[in-house]
């Protein structure tokens, strides 16, 4: 087993990744509103536990004009496009949902019944300091 980075170092990839999506593409003025770090578990194919771990980062997009959103979309699949990122699913115009993947990161950007926007990324999985544990 090889080791991988550490599950802050994602953490704050993921981060700097929403970070400099949202910079590039809301209007002066915004702010976003994190929502904490969610570790999860990965597991391989036939659903075990690996031992290794995955985070996401996620905000609420705040002080922006929400009749602006569709623009904000657009202006984010220009931006993945243009900074190395895959689109994976555009779920426009049914319902306002956007992700793309780079690196074994996959960032997305929805919108809630109420039109609130959500930028977040989950990381790959890596061992938490990582380092593989070692065997018995």
């Amino acid at each position: 087993m090889e080791t991988t980075a550490s599950l802050v170092e994602v953490q704050a990839n993921a981060d700097k990744m929403v970070k400099d999506a949202a910079n590039a593409v809301f209007a002066t003025g915004f702010h976003l509103t994190d929502q904490g770090p969610q570790p999860l578990q990965c597991n391989d194919a036939s659903d075990r536990p690996t031992g290794k771990v995955l985070t996401s980062v996620n905000y609420w997009v705040d002080g922006i004009d929400k009749a602006a959103n569709a623009t904000y979309f657009d202006k984010l699949k220009t931006w993945f496009t243009t900074n190395g990122w895959h689109v994976e699913a555009d779920k426009r115009p049914h319902d306002l949902f956007l992700n793309a993947s780079r690196d074994d990161y996959l960032m997305s950007l929805e919108a809630s019944t109420a039109g609130r926007l959500n930028i977040g990324a989950s990381t790959p999985c890596v061992w938490r300091d990582g380092t593989p544990p070692a065997s018995h």
